[in-house]
């Protein structure tokens, strides 16, 4: 009822005013009540058909989200049900945030957008950085990372690095992906294989993980004029474990894999970006919450990447998880234009 008459109220706006006086209105009221009535901030710009748009991309994530967690209390997380259902919850919170934040952007931006997404991918992408972490569990102070991304037509091979000072910690990973699905405007669909070996060796102990998923990202122009500019970010897939012991032993895991996210363009081609990363074997683990929550909640995150030139740009990032992750990195690529 109260969101019906918000609703109303928005709707008995002057529809006459003109669009650069209804700006500021239309900002605040994406805020407040968009908070809760999503696509209110359309509404008041006088756009209503993209604010019913973003209202009901609220009530599936919000009716997806409500329901399977309502299953998993009922079930107790049984294992046999939790992985379609947490799949299911993550997918609808991420609807419900995605359309608070795009109702934001569309009042926000100017048109056209901030940026646009690179045309030319770059053959060849290298990175080398360090990363500051704060862990209440394992001490790694600080980890430095490189990585190198190939691309060749729809393929792509990515090797990564990461290493603590000392040797205490070491993670070396390789990622093959294949484009599936790809459109002029960059949104895409990827499968991906990848491989990993993590070694905690003050702990004593290595894990390898061999993971499948599909990573897609969507360009809301798609969905909206008003959107041109941002996207949304979504990857589902499932890995295996392998947990050996220097004292002896092996242990198999199996990881659910799910992230959603939504980001900006920024310029010909930087980018920023705010997710949630269901899988808690990273450094930045998972939330540490009590209750039926306790290891079900991954992390947080915000990727920015901003280019100087064609070749040279730098990468920001900071997660927030069971452990405080954040760091910046130096980028070189040879082939975009």
């Amino acid at each position: 009822m109260i969101r019906r008459a918000l609703l109303g109220a928005l709707l008995l706006l002057p529809s006459a005013a003109r669009a650069d006086d209804r700006k500021p209105l239309a900002i605040a009221a994406s805020v407040v009540p968009g908070a809760v009535v999503h696509g209110a901030g359309h509404f008041v710009a006088g756009q209503p058909a993209i604010g019913r748009r973003l209202l009901f991309v609220e009530g599936v994530g919000l009716g997806m989200a409500v329901s399977s967690l309502a299953v998993i209390a009922a079930t107790g997380a049984s294992r046999r049900t939790v992985a379609p259902l947490a799949m299911m919850t993550v997918t609808g919170v991420g609807l419900f945030a995605l359309s608070a934040l795009a109702d934001i952007y569309g009042v926000v931006a100017p048109p056209g957008g901030f940026g646009a997404p690179l045309r030319a991918l770059p053959w060849i992408e290298t990175s080398a950085g360090v990363r500051g972490v704060h862990d209440p569990q394992f001490r790694y102070g600080a980890v430095v990372d490189q990585a190198i991304d190939v691309r060749a037509s729809r393929m792509r091979v990515r090797l990564e690095a990461m290493q603590a000072p000392g040797g205490a910690f070491f993670r070396n990973a390789a990622l093959v992906s294949g484009r599936l699905i790809a459109t002029p405007d960059h949104s895409f669909v990827d499968l991906e294989a990848g491989l990993s070996e993590r070694a905690y060796r003050r702990d004593g102990f290595h894990v390898t993980t061999a993971e499948l998923r599909l990573a897609s990202r969507l360009n809301l122009e798609h969905f909206a004029a008003t959107m041109r500019g941002s996207f949304v970010e979504l990857l589902l897939g499932a890995a295996i474990a392998s947990y050996r012991y220097a004292a002896g032993g092996v242990t198999a895991d199996d990881l659910l894999l799910a992230r959603v996210g939504y980001g900006v363009y920024l310029g010909a081609a930087s980018e920023v970006s705010l997710y949630y990363d269901h899988r808690r074997d990273t450094i930045a683990g998972g939330g540490l919450l009590s209750g039926i929550g306790a290891g079900y909640v991954g992390y947080f995150g915000l990727d920015a990447r901003w280019f100087l030139d064609p070749r040279w740009g730098v990468a920001f990032d900071a997660r927030i998880g069971g452990a405080y992750i954040a760091g910046a990195s130096l980028i070189f690529r040879q082939g975009a234009r």
